[in-house]
């Protein structure tokens, strides 16, 4: 045995591994190593859970963890948007010729904006179809300025249609305008119709 034999035997298992590395696993995930209650430790910030659930909780809320896939995100946002993936897609593209099903309204957008619908929708026409609703003046100004459409509520403004949707879907403060009585919610069923 060489000089590093010690730094790759588990002595308490009596067990020789081939690198430090995989002695450092076997202690860190072994049963045998886990004499007291907290069985699940947090590798990032070193503390320990008695049980995996809170450390799964514990990994989501302060490591930007997905619990659905395990990927790890470097901030809140992008992790709330990741997960967005993970949402059942329920809504059928308004077109009657595509078959495609999509997790939001505007999903559905980026995909008619994208020009990937089979029944023709471009981004020339929602923008036509954006224009011409009665509603239009709540949400666009002009499809001269580099970004026509704007959220009532905050202000913010967007070069998409899509982009003001994704806005007003994560937004909870500006979320009722894409409501059933919102000026976004009427112009969704007014593209409804029209596409």
């Amino acid at each position: 045995m060489g000089p590093n034999t010690r730094d790759t035997t588990c002595t308490r298992c009596n067990r020789d591994f081939r690198s430090t590395a995989s002695k450092n696993h076997h202690t860190w995930f072994s049963k045998r190593h886990h004499i007291c209650d907290a069985h699940y430790a947090c590798k990032s910030c070193g503390t320990w859970y008695n049980t995996y659930d809170e450390f799964e909780a514990h990994d989501t809320k302060f490591h930007n963890r997905c619990g659905l896939c395990d990927r790890y995100f470097a901030n809140e946002n992008n992790l709330h948007m990741h997960r967005r993936i993970h949402d059942p897609r329920a809504l059928k593209c308004h077109s009657a010729t595509c078959k495609k099903h999509f997790p939001s309204f505007s999903a559905m957008l980026i995909h008619l904006e994208a020009g990937n619908c089979p029944g023709g929708t471009d981004l020339l026409q929602v923008n036509m179809l954006a224009e011409i609703c009665y509603q239009a003046r709540k949400y666009f100004t002009s499809i001269k300025d580099a970004c026509p459409f704007f959220c009532l509520r905050c202000g913010r403004e967007y070069r998409l249609l899509s982009g003001l949707f994704q806005h007003v879907e994560t937004t909870p403060a500006c979320r009722e305008l894409a409501g059933k009585g919102g000026c976004l919610g009427k112009l969704e069923r007014f593209i409804a119709k029209k596409v």
